[in-house]
């Protein structure tokens, strides 16, 4: 999304330029990350489960009748 802002508020229109754009930022994000907690993004801890383990183990709380779902989309 800052990307794409970026992109239009320079103007780019070729492609290369884009890459080169998104390239660009992800370093930026990536310093930022490092400047702040002072830990490479590859050097967090990995998660035990990934989102599909957890929305399978959440189908399955759910249809046992046990509680209502912590991933339930508020109605709008």
């Amino acid at each position: 999304m800052q990307t794409d802002e970026s992109i239009k508020r320079k103007g780019i229109k070729e492609k290369q330029q884009a890459n080169n754009e998104h390239h660009r930022m992800g370093r930026q994000v990536r310093e930022f990350m490092i400047q702040e907690s002072s830990t490479a993004p590859e050097d967090l801890p990995t998660p035990t489960k990934s989102i599909k383990q957890l929305q399978r183990e959440e189908q399955r709380r759910l249809e046992s009748g046990r509680q209502p779902s912590l991933f339930e989309e508020p109605e709008i």
